[in-house]
């Protein structure tokens, strides 16, 4: 019998995507969704993108020539590898498909917190990993990048959002971590709802595009957001 182990700030083991996708209430990415895009790319075509969580009402968004945005970003503690690059080909498909905004976070709190590495040596790392994404596509004038340590808007989020949540919550999603774990949580939270802010324009569908071991992330800002 195969089982699924997530974990958001660790190693997860993932044996079976199908399961994983009933596990956790997600939908698949499957003909239904593909058959409503002009140009769909081709990790949802191969099955790459396999689940999401209302990613059709993105689509009726856009169709209906709504704001849209998406969301993701990077803990600039490495070079980009073929997941960053993968990650940084669907956000540019997103901004030129559905004319996205996009907003990418340095997630340069949660590498300290996480990895223990100095803001000013993930500062250097991130300057190369921002270059990259410019030099595959991204529209630099359809963007928002920033670093979480310089973004006062993003921690003054994940503030007000701590108050929105138990511990024994943080504990069901996360399990038991040191309190800066939970902190960088609220902090993505923090970067997920940044674009619904009014000096963004306020409410609007926002797509995250997010590996399974993040979904916790995801089901967290869906909790405060709602």
């Amino acid at each position: 019998m195969t089982e699924n182990k997530i974990d958001p700030f660790g190693s997860s083991q993932i044996e079976d995507y199908k399961k994983l996708t009933g596990e956790l209430g997600l939908k698949p990415v499957d003909k239904s969704i593909l058959d409503r895009i002009k140009n769909p790319n081709r990790f949802m075509r191969r099955g790459i993108d396999f689940a999401h969580i209302d990613f059709d009402k993105f689509i009726d968004a856009s169709q209906r020539k709504e704001p849209v945005a998406i969301m993701t970003g990077i803990k600039p503690t490495n070079q980009f590898h073929l997941g960053s690059k993968m990650t940084a080909e669907e956000i540019i498909y997103f901004q030129k498909e559905f004319k996205a905004k996009v907003f990418y976070a340095i997630a340069d709190l949660e590498g300290m917190v996480d990895n223990g590495l100095p803001l000013e040596e993930q500062h250097k790392i991130a300057v190369d990993n921002v270059a990259d994404l410019l030099a595959l596509g991204l529209d630099p004038k359809n963007a928002f990048i920033y670093k979480q340590s310089t973004e006062q808007r993003v921690m003054n989020l994940a503030y007000l959002f701590s108050r929105k949540v138990t511990t024994n919550h943080m504990k069901n999603l996360y399990g038991e971590r040191q309190l800066g774990l939970y902190f960088a949580a609220f902090t993505q939270v923090g970067d997920i709802l940044l674009p619904q802010t009014e000096e963004f324009g306020g409410s609007k569908h926002v797509l995250v595009p997010v590996g399974a071991d993040q979904v916790p992330h995801i089901f967290l800002s869906r909790d405060i957001a709602g």
